[in-house]
């Protein structure tokens, strides 16, 4: 870069995203910040796959910035992007995870969900806060590498590491048979006509090794079967869609995972740190629970308080309001059913692990409506569509024409503020879209997830 990182001038940290391509920026428990970028796009020459990652730190909250320093692995070579989701370990050293290709340094496909070639998850561990990193090293068995080549998560910050040490990734898969040749799916998923499911890995050894929970995650409702006269079962009410999965710890140590939904709900999935025994005359009554840890078997998903179309949430814990944030598209049935489903993005957080949430605030809507009543859980997916409309009431809606696709946030949270990423446009009409979607960044205070938010009725 012609000009050092520590000469230019920041006015804050949302000056300094329009002035480098950041992957990711980190906050360590003693203060000093890190941050993985490249050059700006338009000042590239070479092709994406060949773009190098330089690194620089930070010891005063962002506004200056030391000299910039090529990213290494420990054979010397210069590391490539892409670079994924930075994570800090319990020892101290840092971490991070990346998805693509066969191999590691394969060149990603414009469209990694559509290869004819397994889909790989890979985690580096830096010794020396970023400067080096090991080799890559696989998340996936060399046969789920092979037979799952679906396997993926839509955000790049949902990795996380618990107050054990574990290091949880939540992911997803579509429950699907091959649609030309067993065991490739080079056509890819479709997860409009699939069950997605989701689950876990897990590493208690900083990295080195990796495990998958020991339980599959889908949403099972209770129901009766027609003229049946037993009391409501759970399954008979089917069993649907929990995808693209986000995962918060809890403060007792369980961890909490929200899944995408087709129910008008957000749900979610609980793993406790130490499982009980299966009950008797299960199917895994003699599958030894205990000592597994949060993160290894969950329990079934039931509905949160939250109305939701079908678009993924993302939770983090902001440790200096000690509450759990959630972001996600917050939006009615019958908004669902006009096809403004993601014209939403709304905030709130929760001071009881996930109970009960107030402070519901928007950071985009085509309204000012801040809070939905959640409705009945009831299928919705037949009024699911790839259509994103302008609504017809202009009154209400007084800020379309807008975006009514403002959806999959990313969010980083640092001591004094919370950045926050997601996309938008979609302006209606049949895909492709006439308006492509682009990024939007916030930079916000703390402080702003708590002032003039919503509370609910029930809980003022």
């Amino acid at each position: 870069m012609s000009t050092p990182l520590d000469q230019q001038p920041f006015a804050n940290i949302d000056d300094l995203f329009d002035k480098v391509d950041i992957h990711d920026i980190i906050q360590f428990r003693d203060g000093e910040m890190f941050m993985a970028f490249s050059p700006p796009p338009s000042t590239r020459e070479t092709e994406i796959s060949e773009t190098n990652v330089y690194g620089a730190y930070s010891g005063d909250g962002g506004a200056t910035w030391s000299e910039p320093f090529l990213v290494a692995d420990e054979q010397g070579n210069a590391v490539a992007i892409p670079f994924g989701s930075l994570v800090e370990l319990k020892s101290g050293a840092l971490g991070h995870y990346y998805q693509f290709g066969d191999g590691p340094w394969v060149r990603p496909p414009k469209n990694i969900f559509y290869q004819d070639t397994g889909l790989g998850w890979w985690f580096r561990r830096s010794e020396d806060r970023g400067k080096t990193w090991t080799m890559p090293i696989s998340m996936l068995s060399e046969d789920e590498r092979a037979h799952q080549s679906c396997v993926y998560t839509k955000a790049a910050d949902h990795i996380i590491v618990t107050q054990t040490g574990r290091i949880v990734l939540p992911a997803c898969v579509p429950m699907l048979g091959p649609r030309s040749s067993y065991p490739r799916y080079p056509l890819g998923p479709d997860s409009e006509t699939s069950l997605m499911y989701s689950f876990a890995l897990y590493s208690d050894d900083e990295g080195q090794t990796w495990h998958k929970s020991h339980n599959l995650i889908f949403t099972v409702l209770e129901g009766k079967y027609p003229g049946d006269d037993d009391a409501p079962a759970l399954g008979k009410g089917g069993c649907y869609d929990f995808e693209e999965p986000t995962v918060v710890e809890l403060s007792n140590g369980s961890l909490m995972m929200f899944g995408r939904s087709i129910i008008g709900r957000t749900f979610k999935s609980i793993s406790v740190p130490d499982p009980m025994p299966w009950p008797a005359h299960h199917v895994w009554e003699s599958f030894d629970t205990s000592g597994l840890g949060a993160g290894a078997v969950w329990r079934h998903p039931v509905p949160t308080p939250l109305a939701c179309s079908r678009g993924p949430s993302n939770l983090k814990y902001i440790p200096a309001l000690k509450a759990i944030l959630c972001i996600w598209n917050q939006v009615s049935t019958k908004e669902i059913i006009e096809g403004i489903s993601r014209h939403r993005l709304s905030t709130a957080l929760s001071f009881d692990d996930g109970e009960t949430w107030q402070y519901f605030k928007n950071l985009h809507s085509l309204d000012d409506v801040t809070y939905v009543e959640p409705p009945p859980v009831e299928l919705l997916h037949g009024i699911y569509g790839h259509h994103y409309n302008q609504p017809t009431d202009l009154i209400r809606y007084h800020r379309a024409p807008g975006s009514a696709r403002t959806c999959y946030p990313s969010c980083r949270v640092l001591d004094e503020t919370v950045i926050i990423y997601y996309c938008t446009g979609g302006a209606g009409g049949e895909p492709p879209d006439p308006d492509p979607l682009t990024t939007v960044r916030r930079v916000l205070p703390i402080s702003w997830f708590t002032e003039q938010g919503t509370i609910p009725r029930s809980q003022a």
